[in-house]
């Protein structure tokens, strides 16, 4: 409780801010394709592939202009990162030779995040180009894994599972890029993307090397636009 009244100040703070004329308030929607590589260094002979999902990410948004150029933004959003994950490990038999059959595993996986990216953007005439960090906390996680095996007699056998939360660390951080074009004062396409440079992996192991990225596409409208 303490916390959503803490975000519900900062939002009144803003908005009295953008009525001195230099800053501006709206709020944003895009959609995105995600990507969660969940990579595993182990002897075995494992073969992962990640591909990227849709996903979405949508919230608030505050520019602070100075010198007709220049921006400091800051945004508070939600943003859902989705991932699949295939992988094919060959098997072997009771003797340790291999049997020419593969026990495959697809994994979707699911990260609900309250992100903040900072940055600092660039305006020239109508587009907009900015660079920054982003912290993201998880609010929820889950999983779901299909995997086809080989019995002793060669017969395939399939199981399903599904993990209420991933084991993975609350926070994530990375680096964001972003490119806008205006098409009015008030509404503006934007894409961004990011790449997280942290190990997300619940686990401080050498092992295992969780990490996401996030390409969005959409539009951002000012409620208040600077003048």
């Amino acid at each position: 409780m303490n916390f959503v009244k803490t975000i519900l100040v900062l939002i009144l703070y803003v908005v009295c801010l953008t009525t001195k004329g230099q800053h501006d308030f709206g709020v944003k929607i895009n959609g995105s394709w995600s990507k969660i590589s969940t990579e595993i260094n182990s002897s075995s002979q494992l073969l992962q592939k990640f591909r990227f999902m849709p996903s979405y990410q949508g919230g608030l948004i505050y520019n602070f202009n100075f010198n007709n150029k220049s921006i400091i933004g800051a945004e508070l959003l939600f943003s859902k990162i989705t991932g699949k994950e295939h992988s094919e490990e060959p098997t072997i038999d009771k003797f340790g030779s291999p049997t020419n059959q593969l026990i495959t595993t697809d994994i979707d996986r699911n990260i609900s995040y309250l992100s903040i990216p900072i940055y600092y953007g660039y305006n020239y005439k109508k587009l907009h180009l900015n660079f920054g960090i982003q912290t993201s906390f998880a609010i929820v996680s889950d999983g779901l894994a299909k995997t086809s095996a080989p019995d002793s007699n060669g017969n395939m056998l399939y199981f399903e599972s599904k993990s209420e939360k991933l084991p993975i660390k609350n926070f994530d951080f990375g680096v964001r890029v972003g490119v806008c074009f205006s098409l009015t004062k008030s509404f503006i396409l934007e894409s961004t993307y990011y790449y997280g440079l942290l190990n997300i992996h619940k686990v401080n192991s050498t092992s295992w090397k969780w990490s996401t990225q996030q390409f969005t596409v959409g539009i951002k409208y000012n409620i208040i636009a600077h003048k």
